[in-house]
């Protein structure tokens, strides 16, 4: 795909999905205003170049700004959900499953 389609596909979707521009507009002005996001679960991360006069450098930092809440939250819910897996089987020894992997979103589980 050259850099017009991308582009198109790109106004096409937050044309048709507005409140993910909202949300990536909220994420850098709160990002500049504070020097940094935070997830769900509150883990924090600065970004020193998200008001940064280089363009790249600064560019750089809103995409992974916003990247960062929304795959820092996505982490977050996996490992309460890793815990609480982790926790429920101890509690039910009779089910002999233990957890043998998680890939991304999903625990594997097995005997």
């Amino acid at each position: 795909m050259d850099i017009p389609a991308a582009q198109a596909t790109t106004a096409s979707f937050l044309k048709r999905f507005p409140a993910i521009g909202q949300f990536q507009r909220f994420c850098i002005r709160s990002c500049r205003e504070n020097g940094f996001l935070r997830t769900l679960t509150q883990r924090r991360r600065a970004y020193p170049d998200i008001s940064s006069s280089n363009f790249a450098a600064r560019s750089h930092a809103e995409r992974s700004a916003t990247n960062f809440v929304i795959q820092g939250s996505a982490a977050d819910i996996c490992k309460i959900a890793l815990l609480e897996c982790s926790r429920r089987l101890a509690s039910k020894p009779h089910l002999r499953a233990k957890l043998i992997l998680q890939i991304h979103d999903e625990l594997i589980l097995g005997k």
